[in-house]
Formats: structure tokens, C-alpha cells, sequence
């Protein structure tokens, strides 16, 4: 049962361009995630992921599925899903390193509500010149 578990999340994250054992820094994290989230979700967060940093240098690569930006993504997907467009997120997280985006969580980092550092840091970078179509996040 579990090779087949397996074998379903890295059919899953290959097709987003993602290979599970070679790619992906954080093996528990992104089981619990693909456990807990809608399946067109995970796909369309993962390839966000795939399009913005694995195609890039060695440092974007290095970090970009790492805990953080997995659980930082699948919050922000969770809650704003229909609100985001991919291909603009994309082009935002590009101009970033995996890195950087982490360095901003420790500016949102709040006690009393665990989601907000990733909620916060990803709504300022989709929102950053947008007019239109901008994500309230307080």
C-alpha cells in the first residue's frame, strides 16, 4: 500500500515537473499536504513551484521545496485558490530565490496565528503592482 502511495505522488509531481526523490527536500511535508488538499490544487501549486524555480540556478533549485515554501504555498492555495492566477504568481516568485521568499516569513512570523507569515509574505508578493485582482490579506 504504501509503494503505491508512492508511486501516486510522484506520478502526480512528475507530471508537474517535480521528481519526488530527486526534487523535493521535504519527503514528510509533502505527503501530509497531498493527503490533505484537493488534488487540483496540489497540481496547480506544484507546478507553480516547478515553473518559477526548478527550471532556474542551483540556489533557486535548492530550496524550492523545501518545508516552508510547501507549507507556505499549499496555506495560501488553501485559502485564496480561486482568486490566484498562476502565470502571475509564477512571474513573481521567478524574480525571487526560495531563499528570499523564506527570509520574508520571519517578517509576517506571528504567535498567535501560525498561517499568517505564509498568508502575509505570499499575498505582498502576488499583490506587489497589481491594479486588479488583488488578494485582501490583513
Amino acid at each position: 500500500m504504501i509503494d503505491k502511495f508512492l508511486n501516486k505522488l510522484a506520478d502526480v509531481l512528475n507530471g508537474c515537473g517535480i521528481r519526488l526523490f530527486t526534487d523535493v527536500q521535504a519527503y514528510k511535508t509533502i505527503r501530509e499536504i497531498y493527503d490533505n488538499t484537493d488534488l487540483d490544487v496540489f497540481r496547480r501549486f506544484c507546478k507553480v513551484i516547478s515553473n518559477a524555480w526548478l527550471n532556474g540556478t542551483k540556489a533557486q533549485k535548492k530550496n524550492a521545496t523545501c518545508g516552508d515554501i510547501l507549507t507556505g504555498l499549499s496555506i495560501f492555495y488553501s485559502k485564496y485558490a480561486d482568486e490566484i492566477n498562476d502565470k502571475d504568481l509564477i512571474k513573481k516568485l521567478s524574480e525571487k530565490t526560495p531563499d528570499t521568499v523564506r527570509e520574508l516569513f520571519e517578517n509576517y512570523k506571528n504567535d498567535l496565528d501560525a498561517d499568517r507569515k505564509y498568508l502575509k509574505t505570499f499575498t505582498m508578493l502576488y499583490n506587489k503592482g497589481r491594479r486588479k485582482g488583488r488578494i485582501d490579506y490583513m
